[in-house]
C-alpha cells in the first residue's frame, strides 16, 4: 500500500512540469511492487505422511454368494391341472418324497383308452395268426396257392406290430399316469415354488428349486486380470462380516467365458466339510472372498489423492530438505483399494504429499503439515453376485 501511495505522489508531480513524461513512467513503480508482493508470499501448506513399512502381502476382497453345488429345476413331464401341493420353501425333503400332484382324470383316460387299444389289435393279431396257421396247412395239401399263403402271413405280421404298438401305447399312457406325482429327485431343500393349487402347467415348466445344502460353494464373479493367474493365489472365505474367521477355499470350477455387460468370470469355491455344520452357514449367505498373491509384494498403500495422473506416467510428490522443496517421483501403480491405491517406487522413511498433490507445483514454497498415513493392506474389487 505504502508503495503506491509512493508512486501517485511522484506521477501528480511530474504531470505538473512534465505531462508527456507520465505514461511511461507510472508502470516502473507498479512492476516495483508486484516484486514485492512475489518475494513475500507465504508457504503453501499441504498435508504430508512418513511412508511406512508393512508385513503383510497385499489382498484381493470380493463379495460372493453361498450356493449350493447341487440345484435341481423339477418339472412335470406331463401337462395338467395341480390339484395339490404338499411342501412349502425351507421344508427339507428326501429322495421320492411327493412334491404336487396333477389332476389325474386326462392321465387315467388316457391309458383307459391305450388299454382298450392294445385289446382290440391283440384279437386282431391272434385272429390273424389262426389265418395263417390254417393256410399254412392248407399249402401243404395245396388246397391254396403259395400267393395266398403269403398275402396271409404279411397280414398276420402286420397284426402283431400293431399289438406291439397298442402295447407301447398303454405303457406310455400308465407312465403318464405316475408322472401325474412329481417327486424329489434327490435329498435336499425347498428353495423356490413357482406354482400354485389349481394352475394349469406345461410339460418341463421349471417349478421347483431343490438344492443340496450338504455340499456348499462360494460363487463370486472376478474381473478379466484376475483369472488368468488364480493358481497363485491362497484363497479363503469369510461367510459373516460381524467375525474375523476366515475359511481355506478351493475352486471348483471357473466359467470358460466372460459374462455381459460385466465381462467377469463366474467362479466356484468349494467350502470344506468341516465348515459345513448345521445352521452355520445358510444358502444365500454373503460371503468375502480373500485371494493372496504367493510371491506378492507388500507395496506402499496411499490415499488415491496423493497420486497425481495427467497425462504422462503417474507420480507422486516428495517433500526433500530444508526449507521443504517437491520432488516429483515417478511410480507404478500395482493395485487398486476402495480406500487408496499400491504404488511401487518409494521407499518407508519418505515424506509424500497425501491431499492435494493435483493442485501442486514444484516451484511452489511449501509448509508441511505431518499426518499419519491409514493403515490398508486389501485391495477392494468385489461385486455381489
Amino acid at each position: 500500500m505504502a508503495c503506491l501511495i509512493t508512486a501517485g505522489h511522484r506521477s501528480m508531480t511530474l504531470y505538473r512540469h512534465a505531462p508527456w513524461l507520465i505514461a511511461p513512467l507510472i508502470a516502473l513503480p507498479l512492476s516495483g511492487c508486484q516484486e514485492e508482493r512475489t518475494g513475500t508470499a507465504a508457504p503453501k501448506p499441504v498435508y504430508v505422511a512418513m511412508i511406512q513399512a508393512t508385513d503383510h502381502p497385499r489382498e484381493r476382497r470380493f463379495t460372493g454368494t453361498v450356493r449350493a453345488r447341487h440345484e435341481t429345476e423339477l418339472s412335470f413331464r406331463i401337462h395338467g391341472k395341480i390339484l395339490t401341493r404338499e411342501v412349502e420353501v425351507g421344508d427339507r425333503v428326501v429322495k421320492g418324497q411327493t412334491l404336487a400332484r396333477l389332476d389325474p382324470l386326462d392321465p387315467t383316460l388316457t391309458r383307459r383308452a391305450a388299454e382298450e387299444q392294445w385289446r382290440a389289435a391283440r384279437v386282431d393279431a391272434q385272429q390273424a395268426a389262426r389265418d395263417e396257421a390254417r393256410f399254412r396247412k392248407l399249402l401243404s395239401e395245396n388246397t391254396v396257392s403259395e400267393a395266398d399263403h403269403e398275402r396271409q402271413k404279411a397280414r398276420a405280421d402286420a397284426a402283431a406290430a400293431r399289438l406291439a404298438q397298442a402295447k407301447s401305447q398303454l405303457d406310455l399312457a400308465g407312465n403318464a399316469l405316475d408322472h401325474a406325482n412329481l417327486v424329489a429327485e434327490g435329498n435336499g431343500v425347498i428353495t423356490a415354488l413357482r406354482f400354485e393349487v389349481g394352475q394349469v402347467v406345461a410339460a418341463g415348466q421349471s417349478l421347483v428349486s431343490l438344492a443340496d445344502p450338504t455340499r456348499l460353494e462360494i460363487v463370486v464373479d472376478l474381473p478379466e486380470s484376475l483369472v488368468n493367474g488364480l493358481e497363485g493365489h491362497d484363497a479363503s472365505v469369510q461367510i459373516a462380516d460381524e467375525t474375523d474367521k476366515q475359511l481355506p477355499v478351493t475352486l471348483r470350477e471357473l466359467a470358460p467365458m466372460a459374462t455381459f455387460p460385466s465381462r467377469t468370470f463366474r467362479a466356484r469355491y468349494a467350502l470344506p466339510d468341516a465348515a459345513l455344520k448345521p445352521d452355520t452357514i445358510r444358502l444365500g449367505m454373503s460371503a468375502r472372498l480373500h485371494l493372496a498373491a504367493h510371491d506378492a509384494s507388500p507395496g506402499i498403500h496411499l490415499p488415491a489423492a496423493a497420486l497425481v495422473q495427467d497425462h504422462g506416467p503417474p507420480f507422486v510428490w516428495l517433500v526433500e530438505g530444508s526449507p521443504s522443496k517437491l520432488v516429483a517421483r515417478p511410480v507404478r501403480v500395482i493395485g487398486h483399494a476402495a480406500d487408496g491405491v499400491w504404488i511401487e517406487g518409494v521407499r518407508p522413511g519418505e515424506r509424500v504429499v497425501t491431499i492435494g498433490a493435483q493442485k501442486l507445483d514444484a516451484g511452489l514454497v511449501i509448509s508441511p503439515i505431518e499426518r499419519p498415513l491409514p493403515v490398508s493392506t486389501t485391495a477392494n474389487d468385489g461385486k455381489r453376485s
